[in-house]
């Protein structure tokens, strides 16, 4: 359930952001994103997680329903600092976790998992039927609780 409007970016805040505002404190404004894992097991063609909905709301809950083999892939959007997703894998199979492998706009190169660069060896594995929380400490770089 979305609550209010998001503000409109570049004119400020407004009376009318204050309802969409409080909705986002409350959590009305979060939403759960579904997804396949791509076959790929690549980072490049890995099914995108995170996405923003119709009213521009990133996810930041996600349920991976459908990893047909072990090691199919999601990948990570790109680390902003402050960035969080909770991940449940609701598949009975393991899924690889990438990091984006588009080039980060704020730093200019590759976001980086856990340390390691952006390459098929740098995926995380998230074991079927458990949840893991990612987070950026820092552009460019996701962490993983």
């Amino acid at each position: 359930m979305t609550t209010g409007r998001a503000p409109t970016p570049g004119v400020g805040f407004g009376t009318a952001d204050g309802l969409w505002l409080n909705g986002l404190a409350g959590g009305d404004n979060n939403y759960v994103q579904d997804v396949t894992a791509s076959t790929t097991q690549t980072a490049a063609g890995a099914a995108a997680m995170g996405q923003p909905n119709a009213q521009g709301i990133f996810a930041s809950l996600i349920r991976i329903l459908t990893v047909a083999n072990a090691n199919d892939a999601v990948s990570l959007p790109q680390a902003s600092k402050g960035r969080y997703l909770m991940v449940l894998n609701a598949a009975a199979n393991n899924a690889g976790v990438f990091a984006s492998p588009l080039l980060n706009k704020v730093t200019g190169v590759a976001d980086t998992i856990i340390g390691a660069g952006n390459a098929a060896a740098a995926s995380v594995t998230l074991n079927g039927r458990t949840a893991a929380l990612f987070f950026c400490p820092a552009d460019g770089t996701w962490a993983r609780l």
